[in-house]
């Protein structure tokens, strides 16, 4: 024991790729069934022997996918972030088209919003009328 050579690998909580690492050693071990310096080393003999036979290609393939991993996951918060200042742009686009102000009440009116969609509603309403659309009449056929 005493001949033993001893490596220690320190993952920071605070730094996320480290976390983001480990977090993917510990899957990776648990899912193989393998206990930690087993699972490392193997990982460590297969790069040294890929790098060995001449293959660089893949360690540049891993490291690629390392980091495209870590992009993508970014994409959520960054989405989010646009979405929220996307929505307030809107809100007062749209406050602007409507001339109401965010608490619901016209602007230069002394109608509320709520009068004002009820007032509108009924423009919006067609006629009463007994007979039944143009075109209509084959539609009920069909279905009958």
């Amino acid at each position: 024991m005493a001949d033993d050579k001893i490596i220690t690998l320190r993952f920071k909580q605070e730094n996320v790729l480290d976390m983001e690492l480990y977090r993917e050693l510990e899957c990776e071990k648990n899912g193989l069934g393998l206990s930690m310096p087993t699972y490392v080393k193997g990982v460590l003999q297969e790069h040294f022997k890929n790098k060995a036979s001449g293959k660089p290609e893949e360690d540049i393939i891993w490291m690629l996918k390392d980091e495209l991993d870590q992009y993508l996951h970014q994409v959520p918060g960054v989405v989010r972030e646009e979405l929220m200042s996307l929505s307030s742009v809107l809100l007062a686009t749209l406050v602007r088209m409507n001339g109401v102000n965010t608490d619901g009440i016209l602007i230069n009116s002394d109608l509320t919003a709520k009068e004002a969609t009820e007032e509108d509603s009924k423009d919006n309403l067609p006629e009463y009328s007994d007979e039944l659309p143009e075109g209509f009449d084959d539609v009920l056929g069909k279905l009958m």
